[in-house]
């Protein structure tokens, strides 16, 4: 038996580094990764409702990964 490991295209790790990034600014603003979490999911449906981008869960799901990514970050300090 043997593991397979994929490294993930390059737009998932944009994803996650954008909800990295949002989740960062969030902790000035919104409580952590409320950001990356409404922009994941904003990007999504901007992508359904225009037609300009194809609609991806999994894009979503990496830019979820890459908030609570920035908020785990962030709050292990105060641990």
């Amino acid at each position: 038996m043997s593991l397979k490991f994929s490294i993930p295209a390059r737009d998932k790790i944009l994803h996650m580094i954008c909800g990295f990034l949002l989740s960062c600014a969030g902790f000035i603003w919104l409580p952590l990764c409320v950001l990356g979490l409404i922009a994941g999911a904003g990007k999504e449906i901007y992508d359904k409702t225009t037609g300009r981008g194809y609609p991806d869960l999994e894009d979503f799901i990496y830019t979820l990964a890459g908030a609570y990514l920035g908020t785990l970050i962030a709050i292990i300090p105060y641990c």
